[in-house]
């Protein structure tokens, strides 16, 4: 196995040496495009859902390490989103539809699917998480709900707050691919 270096990502496979190369630049590309963005910061939600998906999915091609890359980059974008006065809800996604956008996302060039996940689970800091994350479920890499401790909805806002995130995510059809 000289000269090839594991990689892990959707499909597990070898990829030459070089892929450290183009680690390197891809990387330089994914911190050029976040900070002409400046940083997500100033945007409307419409527009940092845009913005966001198309990071994402340039990060997500970087796919550095043979395991737990999902992980890592939610933390990462969980750090970028508060500083722009959002965060994620992300108990309201399964894995396997972040997957298929993602999939799609790197496959297709089609942002759409992740534009509709981040769309259900981007909410401003000033609202409260209906799903999650439970932080210590996301480092295992589950994608559970979590309580929310200390916020207490009168039983109107809570009900539109179910229909607004969890009746959405339950409405979206999966991805199955071309």
């Amino acid at each position: 196995m000289g000269g090839r270096v594991p990689y892990g990502g959707y499909i597990q496979g070898w990829f030459d040496i070089s892929a450290g190369r183009v680690l390197e630049t891809g990387a330089q590309y994914v911190e050029s495009v976040l900070r002409e963005d400046g940083m997500f910061k100033g945007m409307d939600r419409r527009k940092f859902i845009e913005r966001l998906s198309v990071s994402y999915d340039n990060l997500n091609d970087l796919h550095p390490f043979r395991e737990g890359n999902g992980r890592a980059q939610r933390f990462f974008w969980e750090l970028i989103a508060h500083d722009a006065g959002w965060h994620f809800d992300w108990g309201l996604v399964t894995k396997e539809f972040n997957d298929q956008a993602s999939i799609a996302a790197m496959r297709d060039d089609d942002l759409s699917l992740l534009e509709r996940m981040f769309d259900t689970i981007v909410k401003p800091l000033d609202e409260p998480l209906v799903a999650g994350p439970d932080p210590k479920a996301l480092s295992r890499g589950e994608y559970v709900p979590s309580r929310i401790s200390g916020i207490k909805l009168d039983p109107a806002n809570s009900s539109a707050l179910y229909e607004k995130y969890i009746g959405a995510h339950r409405r979206m059809k999966p991805y199955y691919g071309r």
